[in-house]
């Protein structure tokens, strides 16, 4: 059991399996837009059915660009919040067919970073508009699956901006993607130091630790992720997975994957699994 939780933690988190999609599901992608030049780092897009109480999140990456999975076809209310909750837009989105796209115009007051309280260092050294457009490139390049690319943008970034904390973060992400353990850590560490504890390093910290079988670590880590943000999915999957480790603590692990569910499709595979379904 050990094993296979392990196993499916790993390969869920870093999406390297494909699903067959399901012909009454739809896929809803867009794009933020803003009227200046941000990274997109901390916000989450969520879409709510007008007729039935569902809903769907997923994060939004830093050039803007997100992606919700699954969704069935039919009329939504569409959010753009902070992982800390702050509603930021809210529009009425319609789905069609197999594949939506939409824009989404952010209300031009709304330019502050929005992952929470912003740390003094951040204000004393904003990134440069250059190292915003590399960081930004940086992910183009991550969603196309040209992740050494995407690291040499994130690098220029970082040389340019060295308090750029979502630039760290990204490229923290890039050397996970590539395992690249050490350097990945050496990344989330600089961007906590910038911008103090939150859910997405965290998170990311505890992958780093439970690849590297320090489980307890792990543990941890993502407990203080959900301690920043107790309504982040991944943190209660990565929690719920990591739990069902020990039989001590599975029925904790099976509630924390409850609470993911809705949201992540690791969690609901990993219930199906566990129910024989």
């Amino acid at each position: 059991m050990r094993r296979k939780c392990l196993w499916a933690f790993v390969y869920s988190y870093m999406a390297v399996c494909a699903s067959a999609q399901d012909p009454q599901k739809a896929e809803l992608r867009g794009s933020l837009r803003s009227d200046v030049e941000v990274m997109f780092h901390g916000y989450m897009v969520e879409v709510s059915s007008v007729v039935q109480h569902q809903s769907w999140k997923a994060d939004v990456m830093s050039d803007g660009t997100f992606a919700l999975r699954d969704v069935p076809p039919g009329d939504y209310v569409l959010r753009v919040t902070t992982y800390q909750g702050a509603v930021l837009k809210e529009e009425f989105v319609s789905m069609h067919g197999v594949s939506s796209n939409v824009d989404v115009i952010l209300p031009k007051q709304e330019r502050a970073a929005p992952g929470g309280p912003v740390s003094l260092r951040q204000l004393q050294n904003p990134p440069a508009a250059k190292a915003i457009r590399l960081a930004a490139a940086g992910q183009r390049f991550a969603h196309d699956g040209e992740d050494r690319k995407a690291v040499e943008d994130l690098q220029k970034a970082i040389q340019i901006s060295p308090d750029f904390a979502a630039a760290h973060s990204n490229l923290a992400v890039e050397y996970i993607k590539l395992k690249q353990y050490p350097a990945a850590r050496h990344e989330i560490q600089k961007a906590l130091s910038i911008a103090g504890p939150n859910a997405v390093d965290l998170c990311n910290l505890a992958f780093i630790d439970t690849a590297e079988n320090r489980i307890p670590q792990a543990i941890d880590e993502v407990k203080a992720a959900l301690r920043e943000d107790p309504n982040n999915p991944n943190g209660h999957y990565i929690l719920g997975t990591l739990l069902l480790l020990d039989r001590r603590t599975a029925a904790e692990g099976v509630q924390h994957l409850e609470q993911a569910a809705p949201n992540v499709a690791g969690a609901r595979q990993m219930l199906a699994h566990l129910r024989g379904q």
